[in-house]
């Protein structure tokens, strides 16, 4: 007879078959990634984290220019021909500033006139020109 457990060739599931809960499945070797059966969790128990993982904070702004391009960012409802559509508010700005030049406020197309020259020239290659008008 082996002096341990560990001799004897029979596990010990098998020979000591009414010390385990019924529901044991074959042997388990508990190890990396593998915890006891004991501390697994249960199936019909209710969750130990109810909440799940928190989701990660965004970083928060650290100037004011950040603080400015964050605000710019966020969507506002915008409606375009009875449609309402989320745009961010930089573009609802831009928006508003060509529509008023258009409709004739010379404050509005004389901004709109000094942005686009200290602007790089866009990809598209478009060229406003503005023919006569209100200039003094």
């Amino acid at each position: 007879m082996p002096d341990s457990l560990h001799d004897d060739p029979v596990t010990y599931v098998e020979k000591y078959r009414e010390d385990c809960p019924e529901n044991t499945p074959e042997p388990y070797e508990v190890g990396y990634r593998k915890p006891p059966r004991s501390s697994q969790f249960k199936k019909g128990h209710p969750s130990p984290n109810p909440n799940g993982r928190p989701k990660r904070r965004p970083e928060s702004p650290k100037s004011v220019d950040d603080y400015i391009d964050a605000e710019l960012e966020k969507k506002v409802p915008f409606t375009v021909n009875g449609k309402t559509m989320m745009i961010p508010q930089a573009q609802a700005i831009a928006k508003g500033l060509v529509n008023d030049a258009r409709e004739g406020d010379r404050r509005a197309r004389d901004q709109l006139l000094k942005r686009s020259k200290d602007r790089k020239p866009h990809r598209g290659g478009l060229t406003f020109i503005i023919e006569g008008g209100d200039d003094e």
